[in-house]
C-alpha cells in the first residue's frame, strides 16, 4: 500500500472520487470472499477445528484484508459481527478467568488491524494525530491505569487467577474505548455516519428476529452464541437499542417513517419481555423518563404510550393476560414462590423475601464488599485499589459493587466520571443540535444509556462484549454530531476542520 494510498484514506473528496468506479469496489469484495472460501476450506479440511471456527477464521482474515483498502466498508461490518461473531474458545492454550473460559472473536482481529491502518496513517501523514483530544479521553485514561494496577497488585497478592485470563479481561475493557476511538477516527461525513447508524439498526432488526424465533422453543431468549445462555445480555443489548429508535420516533416528522420506527420498536420490547430480565424491565423506567423529561414538546406521545403500557401491563396480570413465563417471573420477584426442602434462606429487601437468583445477587453483593474492605483495610489502600479485575470473591453480578470491589473507591470515582462526561457532552450536544434527526438520535442513545445505568445495578452491563461494543460505537457516532451538523449545513471551514484537537 503506498504512501498516497495511506494519505487519502479519510479523505472525503478522495472517498467520492472513488465511490464512481464500481469495478475496483466489486473486484476488492471478490477478492475478499474468496479469501474467505480458501482460509474456511483450509481450516476445515484439516479438521483440527470445528466448522463454526473455521468460519470465523475465514472471516476475520478476509475482513482483515479490507481493513487496508476499504476501512469504512469493515466498519459497517463491524457493528453486526460485534452482536453476531461466534465465539472461540482459546483456554486449553491461555486458561481460565475466574472459572471463566477465555474466548476471542471476529471483531478481536479486524479491531487489531483497523488500529494497525490507522498508525500507518499517523506515521506517513504528520499532520495527524494519534487520537482525538475528546471529553473522555482523561476517564478513558484514568480507568484504564486504576484497571491495570489493580490486576497487578491482585496477582502480587494471588488475589487474581494466576497466568493471562484476568489480563486479557483487562485488555478487553481497554479494547471498548479502542473501538470508540476507531469510530471518531473514520467516520468523516454525515453520509459515513448515516450508513453506520443503518448499519446498526438493521442489525437491531436481525437481533429481534434471532431472538423472537428461540420464543416457541420455551426458552428465554438469548444473543448469538452464547455460553453460557444470558438473557440479561440481550436484555441490555435492547435498552441501547430501544432508547435510540425511540429518540428517532420522536423526532421523525413524516407518518411513513414513524411507523417504520414503531415496527422496529414492537418486536425489541415483546423480546425484552420474554428475556425475564427484571433489571431489563427496570431499565424501560430509564428510557421513558428521559424521554418524558428531556423531550417535553412529545410528553403527551411518550406519556401516553408509557400510561398505557403500564395500564395494560396490570390488568393483564391480574386477569391472566399475561404469557406464563412472564407471570411467573413477575410472582416471584414480589415472594411469592413456592418453596421447596433444604432451599437456602432468602434474602429480605423491603419486607419482600427474594427469590433464589436475587438473594444470591444480594448475598455476593455483602461478601464481595466484606473481602473488599478487609483486604483494602490490612494492605492500607482502600483508596488506591480492590482486589483487582476478576480478583473479587465470589463473582458479582452487578456493575457498580463490581468495580468498587476490583479497583476500589478511585476505580469507582474513575468509572462514574467516565459515564458522567458521557452524559454531559451528549446532553449538551443534544441542546445544541437543530437537525431533527441528530437531535432524536443524541436523545434516544441518553434514553438508551439511562436504561443501562439502571441494568447494572443487577449485572455487569458496563464490561460485557455483546452491549459494551454497539455502545462504544454508539458513543462515538453521538460525539461527532456537532461537526456532522456543521459540515450538514455547509458551514465555513467546515471541512477543513477537525471534530476536536489531535493528541
Amino acid at each position: 500500500m503506498g504512501a498516497d494510498e495511506l494519505l487519502s484514506i479519510n479523505r472525503p473528496e478522495t472517498s467520492r472520487a472513488r465511490a464512481g468506479s464500481p469495478g475496483s469496489r466489486t473486484g476488492l469484495v471478490i477478492t475478499a470472499v474468496l479469501v474467505l472460501g480458501v482460509i474456511t476450506g483450509l481450516a476445515y479440511l484439516m479438521e483440527a477445528v470445528a466448522i463454526e471456527v473455521a468460519i470465523a477464521a475465514g472471516l476475520a482474515v478476509a475482513l482483515s484484508f479490507l481493513s487496508f483498502a476499504k476501512v469504512k466498508l469493515v466498519l459497517y461490518f463491524l457493528i453486526f459481527i460485534c452482536l453476531f461473531s461466534p465465539e472461540i474458545q482459546v483456554s486449553p492454550v491461555l486458561g481460565t478467568a475466574s472459572k471463566r473460559p477465555i474466548t476471542i472473536r471476529i471483531e478481536d482481529f479486524v479491531l487489531v488491524v483497523l488500529v494497525i491502518t490507522w498508525l500507518a496513517r499517523a506515521a506517513v501523514n504528520r499532520q495527524l494525530g494519534l487520537m482525538f483530544r475528546t471529553p473522555l479521553n482523561r476517564p478513558i485514561i484514568a480507568y484504564s491505569l486504576i484497571a491495570i494496577l489493580a490486576t497487578l497488585l491482585g496477582y502480587i497478592y494471588g488475589w487474581v487467577e494466576p497466568g493471562l485470563g484476568p489480563s486479557l479481561f483487562v485488555l478487553k475493557y481497554i479494547q471498548y474505548f479502542v473501538l470508540f476511538f476507531v469510530v471518531m477516527n473514520y467516520i468523516e461525513t454525515p453520509r459515513d455516519l448515516r450508513w453506520l447508524v443503518i448499519a446498526g439498526v438493521l442489525t437491531y432488526a436481525a437481533m429481534c428476529i434471532y431472538g423472537l424465533a428461540q420464543i416457541p422453543g420455551g426458552y428465554r431468549p438469548t444473543t448469538f452464541a452464547e455460553q453460557p445462555a444470558a438473557p440479561n445480555t440481550l436484555a441490555g443489548y435492547l435498552l441501547l437499542m430501544i432508547g435510540i429508535c425511540g429518540g428517532l420516533l420522536l423526532f421523525t416528522k413524516s407518518a411513513l417513517h414513524k411507523l417504520g420506527w414503531v415496527a422496529l420498536l414492537v418486536p425489541g420490547l415483546v423480546l425484552l419481555v420474554y428475556t425475564l430480565s427484571r433489571s431489563g424491565w427496570a431499565g424501560l423506567i430509564g428510557i421513558l423518563a428521559v424521554l418524558l423529561v428531556f423531550s417535553r414538546q412529545r410528553i403527551a406521545l411518550v406519556g401516553g404510550l408509557a400510561i398505557g403500557a403500564a395500564f395494560l401491563f396490570l390488568i393483564g396480570f391480574q386477569a391472566g393476560w399475561l404469557p406464563e413465563p412472564v407471570e411467573e417471573r413477575v410472582e416471584m420477584t414480589l415472594g411469592r414462590y413456592e418453596r421447596y426442602p433444604g432451599m437456602p434462606q432468602p434474602a429480605r429487601f423491603m419486607g419482600i423475601d427474594l427469590d433464589l437468583s436475587a438473594s444470591e445477587r444480594y448475598w455476593s453483593y455483602h461478601e464481595s464488599l466484606g473481602t473488599w474492605w478487609e483486604r483494602s483495610v490490612t494492605h492500607g489502600i482502600p483508596l488506591l485499589t480492590g482486589s483487582g479485575v476478576l480478583g473479587g470473591s465470589p463473582f458479582v453480578d452487578g456493575q457498580y459493587v463490581r468495580v468498587l470491589a476490583e479497583t476500589g473507591l478511585l476505580g469507582l470515582f474513575a468509572f462514574i466520571a467516565l459515564l458522567a462526561a458521557i452524559w454531559r457532552h451528549v446532553w449538551r450536544s443534544y441542546h445544541e443540535l437543530t437537525i431533527p434527526w441528530y437531535r432524536g438520535l443524541a436523545i434516544g442513545y441518553l434514553a438508551g444509556f439511562a436504561g443501562l445505568m439502571i441494568h447494572a445495578l443487577a449485572a455487569n452491563t458496563f464490561i460485557i462484549v455483546r452491549i459494551m461494543e454497539p455502545f462504544f460505537i454508539f458513543t462515538g457516532i453521538v460525539m461527532l454530531l456537532p461537526h456532522m451538523e456543521r459540515l450538514e449545513r455547509g458551514e465555513p471551514g467546515a471541512e477543513e476542520e477537525a471534530p476536536y484537537e489531535w493528541v
